[in-house]
Formats: structure tokens, sequence, C-alpha cells
């Protein structure tokens, strides 16, 4: 049993396409998982509630380079226990103590791809000092020239943290690319007000946008972007609020997003871009009417 796992791992690393190495470092709460950090938190005891669509799209991520479809469908299948060598997955959380085992439990049970699990020792420690500590550590484990993806949400301190890494690392070598779940308003009236999202950095509000992101740097499939999309349009377009409110949860905020955001520059087919259009018309009469 052990020869055939050690060949199946051979088989994986030697199919994989020597690429740059990119790293892909993601906050959890209202990031990957609907949890209403700045309402009452309700969402954070449980472990199958994700934004529908981003597992898919981080198992696509660390299964990409795998051109095999065998092989790759294996990687799927183990949720990326052999992923392309060339990827890395990192969950930094600042959840601490007894409540960091929900993130823990999130990960597998929401079927994201295996990582690196990094969560806050002292409940004490000021959220932007850990996570600048925790990436910072990472990163002088890592070669120069790599990519680093950061995701995070602007509840909290995600977008300062990463801006603030982004200036003490980036090099012409080492590239950094910050997205942010732009689920709350920063308008002064606002119910729950949110952090901005900083200069460079880019947004999304549905798994939708972050995997238009991912596809126009080349790190997922176009057969991934459709897939996604598709999980998107059909929650969105459903009468039950409870597979609607797995995309869009009620609490959330999303009329600076449809003022802000500006789709990525790249060529889409018509299917992919009749869905971009389809989202983003939805995006304006729903969220604007807020």
């Amino acid at each position: 049993m052990k020869k055939m796992i050690f060949l199946i791992f051979f088989l994986l690393v030697s199919s994989g396409v020597k690429a740059r190495k990119v790293v892909l470092i993601s906050d959890i709460d209202d990031t990957l998982k609907r949890t209403h950090v700045l309402g009452y938190f309700t969402g954070g005891p449980y472990t199958d509630n994700p934004y529908i669509g981003l597992p898919e799209l981080f198992m696509a991520f660390m299964c990409s380079g795998i051109e095999n479809s065998t092989r790759r469908q294996f990687c799927f299948a183990n949720r990326a226990y052999f992923h392309a060598t060339n990827r890395k997955m990192k969950y930094v959380t600042a959840a601490y103590g007894w409540f960091s085992n929900f993130g823990r439990s999130f990960i597998k049970d929401s079927n994201f791809p295996r990582g690196s699990y990094i969560f806050k020792p002292d409940g004490d420690i000021l959220t932007f000092d850990f996570k600048v500590d925790a990436i910072t550590k990472i990163i002088k484990w890592l070669p120069e020239e790599v990519d680093i993806i950061m995701v995070g949400d602007n509840g909290q301190v995600d977008a300062k943290a990463y801006f603030e890494i982004e200036r003490r690392f980036k090099t012409e070598k080492r590239r950094f690319f910050t997205y942010i779940h732009q689920v709350y308003s920063y308008a002064p009236d606002a119910d729950e007000i949110g952090v901005p999202v900083l200069s460079g950095q880019g947004r999304y509000l549905t798994s939708f946008e972050l995997a238009l992101e991912f596809y126009s740097h080349g790190w997922i499939k176009r057969d991934d972007l459709v897939t996604v999309s598709a999980i998107v349009i059909n929650h969105l377009s459903s009468n039950d609020d409870d597979i609607y409110e797995k995309v869009l949860p009620d609490w959330t905020d999303c009329s600076q997003f449809v003022l802000e955001y500006t789709r990525p520059q790249i060529s889409l087919d018509s299917l992919l871009l009749e869905r971009a259009q389809w989202l983003e018309n939805k995006f304006s009469k729903m969220c604007l009417a807020q």
C-alpha cells in the first residue's frame, strides 16, 4: 500500500508544470466562511457554511498545473493532498484558543484544500500584529521569486495588514496579489461599518469575481471558472432564501462594492461574458436597492 501511495505521489509530482511558485494565504471568517464578524458572530460555531464556490475555487488553484485528467481528479478527490508542486496553501486566522478549532474543522468539513493552519495563540495579541507577524514568518521561508496571493475581508484588519506586508516585502522578483471580500459598507451611516479596500488591492463579492481574478493570472483553468460561475448563478437564481444566502447572506451590505468594482481586463468567451454581465446586473439591482 505504501508503495502504491508513493507511486501516485511521484506521478503527480512529475506531472506538474514547472512554473513559478504561487502561495495562497487566506483568512477564514467572513473571507471564506459566512461568519458575520461585525454582527453577532452567528456563523462562527458552524463548520459547513462556506461562501458557495470558494471551496471549488481553492481546490482548482491547488490542483492546477496537473495536466493529466486522472491525476487532476485524484487531486480534487483528496482535498489536494497530492497537489501541483508549485502551489502552497496557508490559512491564517485571528481565532484563538478553543475558537480556533472551528476554523480547523471548517476547512475540512467544507472541503477546502489541505494546508498549513495558523491561529492566534493569545487573545491579548492585537490581530493586526498577529497577522503581520504570521505572514512575515511564512515569507521568510519562501524563495524570493514567488507570487503571494493574500485573501481577506473588509470587516477588520486584513486590508491594512496585507498592505503592510506588501510594503515591507514586495520586490521585483517577489510579487503580491491582494483580494478583499467586500461584504461591509464603510459609509458613515452604515449599520455595520467595515474598512476600505486600499490602493492596489482587488475586491470580490462572490466566488466568481475572485475566480475571475485567478483566471486572469492563469492560476486556474477556464473549466474551473465555468464551474464556479455556474454554482454562483444557480444559487442566486433560487427563490429559497437559505440557498440564495449561501452566496450573499442577508447581513451583507454590497452597495459600495457595486460602485467601486471593476472587472479585470481579460478577454472572455461568449459564455463567460454572458455570465459576468448577468451577475453584474444582478448586483446592481440588488445592492443599490439596499
